[in-house]
């Protein structure tokens, strides 16, 4: 393939990429016609999403953080002519900031790294979601925001879920285990269909079919121990790993390593983000409106306190995430504002 081939791909993927993700209700959905462009193209497309989501998940971290207060500082404290220094925005100092860390994690500079599993490695945006089929046969579906590595040995078939949130159904295969990794933590497929959820240090698997085992990531797997339904105060450092049936789902706190089991009232609910829904049933808004900003490009924020206990249940597509907004105002005495970043909920006068 030329060159020129190449670059024309390139400067198209970039556009897209920009029209796709950089407006302001981007819900990230690929280009249109997307299986028939050129491979070059989606491969060049997919680049960018990597690189992007890895800038992101770093734009948090404490290092950058660091970096943008001290450049800052600096921007603050001197002069320039010709006014080029104070027109630097922050955003460029955190792309700058993002750079040098990303080089840091790449050669283990910082402390506290995750060992990485080597594989083939999927990403979601905000709003975005994936379906996977894997060559065991397995299905893999990541839902908005979710970064995981896909390994497939010999031996064990792997799945590193960095953060975000996944469902998996699983090819049974008794001579190569399928195991679902966190820095620290394990999941051991003993059935068929569950999620994980790997987020802001709440690690939670929710199970729909068949039985899981959950325990410390080197841990050896020598049988496990069924959890009792509404178990609470579990430590994760046993020996034994747990079990979790088919109806059940487990939290862990990552600080203390405690395990909380508990039953779900509606699987249909709970998975319907699989089938590109978000459903949820009697919720209060406070709730609703945590699940709203997996999906939202904008940040949504309850104004007034008193409306956040109010009840909620709708249906809606993922890809429309901006109608749940027309439904609250439709079904509660609640108005809805919006601004460049952030989405508005306050009580409505009647």
């Amino acid at each position: 393939m030329s060159e020129f081939i190449k670059r024309q791909a390139k400067r198209k993927a970039a556009a897209d990429y920009v029209r796709l993700y950089g407006a302001e209700d981007s819900e990230g959905i690929q280009p249109q016609h997307w299986e028939k462009l050129s491979g070059e193209y989606q491969k060049q497309f997919q680049s960018m999403k990597e690189v992007m989501a890895d800038i992101e998940a770093l734009a948090s971290d404490p290092e950058i953080l660091n970096e943008v207060d001290s450049v800052s500082s600096v921007r603050e404290s001197k002069k320039f002519g010709h006014g080029i220094w104070p027109s630097l925005s922050v955003a460029a100092m955190l792309l700058v900031a993002v750079s040098v860390a990303f080089v840091g994690w790449q050669s283990g500079y910082f402390d506290g790294s995750p060992e990485v599993v080597e594989g083939q490695r999927f990403i979601t945006r905000v709003g975005e979601q994936k379906t996977i089929q894997l060559e065991d046969g397995s299905e893999l579906i990541l839902n908005t925001n979710t970064q995981a590595i896909v390994e497939m040995r010999p031996d064990k078939r792997i799945v590193f879920l960095d953060k975000g949130e996944l469902y998996l159904d699983v090819e049974k295969d008794e001579e190569r285990p399928f195991v679902v990794l966190t820095s620290d933590r394990a999941v051991t497929v003993l059935g068929t269909q569950f999620s994980v959820m790997n987020e802001g240090g709440l690690y939670r698997v929710s199970v729909n079919e068949g039985k899981v085992a959950l325990h410390q990531r080197n841990n050896s797997f020598n049988g496990y121990e069924e959890i009792d339904l509404n178990a609470s105060n579990l430590k994760l450092d046993s020996v034994k790993p747990y079990a979790l049936s088919a109806g059940m789902q487990a939290s862990i706190d990552f600080d203390s390593n405690s395990l909380v089991a508990s039953g779900f009232d509606s699987k249909e609910a709970l998975f319907s983000w699989t089938k590109g829904m978000l459903r949820v049933e009697d919720l209060p808004l406070s709730d609703v409106v945590e699940e709203l900003n997996r999906f939202s490009g904008r940040h949504v924020v309850i104004v007034d306190e008193e409306i956040s206990g109010l009840t909620v249940s709708m249906s809606i597509r993922v890809s429309s995430i901006s109608d749940a907004f027309v439904a609250v105002e439709e079904i509660l005495p609640v108005k809805v504002d919006r601004t460049f970043n952030e989405i508005l909920l306050s009580k409505r006068d009647m």
